[in-house]
């Protein structure tokens, strides 16, 4: 088995925690392993005896401007892709190439242009995955590049970027990056769950879906929520960052929403802060900045989300009848997909009110039970993915350093 493996990941959160379960399984078959990600996320590497690499400087990767938010598309792919990997590409490839010093492998999403960079300097193998099958999809997708050449949506800069580090490094000059990750040649590991893959697949490149790599939270809920979470309770999360341009508008209509059907609202947000608070908290509402899912999902009776991978999953897991309200990237294809699987009713985030929530809640009730029966079918199916993605790193790792 290889000696040493690096994993790479930037973004949110929920782009961390797969990336960590998949750490906390190789250290289980005895692989040394270590997360390079934004400074930000140290203790939550460290506190699971992960070793933790700082890459990149410590601006919020998931803070840049969006337009057309609600929207998905180029937009969101490439506002993040330039705020958190091409404003400080050089830094993040000494960082990389750096913490790859004793590495046998580097595993990275395919997109991460700097780690395939100093995987390639250091001669060994770089391990491209896809958290998920969207971007390959959706036609508009600025990261769709299957046919292996330049799409239009790729930003000039970018090449010239590369091509200048590529120069320096005295690496030659090539395709794009992630284009030749999207080829028919590589064969990329799925860390998603297989019902989430289209009923075609044509154009997409060869995925190896192994599954969602879950990380188990031990935190227990609140001391005040135990027991009072129940069926007639939803609970509303909209990820680490999605909702932070209009917060308070999201928590007033969800809190109305609820008040009119008699339903009990716990609401997970880190950005609702003011007056708003003392005037909307009571007996029938609960404001917390984060609980772990695994906590407060199973008692609940719906889950309202944005359809992030991560949460997403967890309702899956605990068969949880949902809502989902996608905001942007991934999240419109995760919303599309759950509801020709299972029927869970999706409201567009610039639609989202009151009046809306309320019919969609409705709606969730009245097909809780048959959407739980679905998720429990499909989750049957589903294998660990940690487990499955760890041994596949170290299968190809040791074959490429043979």
């Amino acid at each position: 088995m290889p000696n040493r493996v690096l994993l790479v990941t930037l973004g949110s959160v929920g782009d961390v925690f797969p990336f960590l379960a998949i750490a906390v399984s190789l250290l289980t078959r005895g692989t040394r392993v270590a997360i390079g990600s934004n400074p930000k996320y140290r203790q939550l590497v460290e506190e699971r005896d992960v070793d933790f690499v700082p890459i990149g400087d410590a601006l919020d990767p998931t803070c840049f401007q969006r337009s057309n938010l609600g929207q998905g598309g180029d937009n969101d792919v490439n506002g993040f892709m330039e705020h958190a990997i091409f404003r400080q590409l050089t830094r993040l490839f000494t960082d990389i190439d750096r913490a790859a010093q004793h590495a046998d492998a580097i595993v990275a999403p395919y997109f991460m242009v700097p780690a395939q960079l100093a995987a390639e300097r250091r001669r060994i193998p770089f391990i491209p995955c896809a958290l998920t099958p969207a971007h390959f999809i959706k036609g508009a997708s600025a990261l769709r590049g299957s046919t292996g050449q330049r799409t239009h949506n790729t930003p000039a800069h970018w090449h010239t970027a590369i091509a200048e580090l590529r120069r320096m490094q005295g690496l030659p000059r090539t395709l794009l990056s992630f284009v030749r990750m999207c080829g028919p040649e590589t064969n990329m590991l799925g860390l998603f769950p297989s019902f989430l893959m289209p009923n075609s697949v044509l154009r997409m490149p060869p995925i190896r879906v192994l599954g969602y790599p879950h990380l188990a939270q031990h935190r227990s809920a609140e001391a005040d929520l135990e027991g009072a979470i129940d069926r007639r309770t939803v609970i509303f999360t909209f990820g680490t960052h999605v909702e932070r341009r209009n917060s308070h508008h999201l928590f007033r209509e969800s809190i109305d929403a609820c008040r009119q059907l008699g339903l009990r609202c716990v609401y997970l947000s880190r950005h609702i802060t003011g007056i708003d608070v003392q005037m909307r908290d009571g007996d029938d509402v609960s404001l917390r900045g984060f609980l772990p899912h695994d906590a407060v999902f199973p008692p609940a009776g719906i889950i309202v989300h944005h359809g992030g991978l991560g949460t997403l999953i967890a309702a899956c897991r605990h068969a949880k009848a949902m809502v989902l309200v996608p905001f942007s990237h991934d999240q419109p294809y995760n919303a599309q997909r759950i509801a020709e699987l299972c029927g869970c009713p999706a409201i567009a985030a610039d639609a989202y009110d009151r009046d809306t929530l309320t019919i969609a809640l409705q709606e969730a009730e009245r097909t809780r039970d048959a959407v739980e029966k679905r998720l429990q079918n499909l989750m049957a199916l589903q294998s660990d993915g940690a487990q499955h993605v760890s041994a596949a790193i170290d299968d190809i790792a040791n074959h490429c350093n043979r």
